[in-house]
């Protein structure tokens, strides 16, 4: 499964999903826009990375590929 059939799958279904890699995470609103969050251990505020509607980008940065 793609990953964008399962994000349009759950947004469908009125469900949540999340997608984790180390301190990073990565959702997808209503709207197809992708974002990825990263806190850091001892952080006190989450940082947004990136926002963006192309899946391979909102990946890279989620797997610390892109630039930052």
């Amino acid at each position: 499964m793609k990953l964008a059939h399962l994000f349009s799958q759950a947004i469908n279904n009125s469900k949540d999903i999340r997608i984790i890699c180390e301190t990073r995470w990565m959702i997808q609103d209503e709207k197809g826009i992708f974002t990825v969050y990263e806190r850091k251990p001892y952080q006190k505020t989450t940082k947004i990375l990136c926002e963006t509607n192309v899946t391979i980008i909102a990946v890279n940065y989620l797997l610390g590929i892109g630039s930052e």
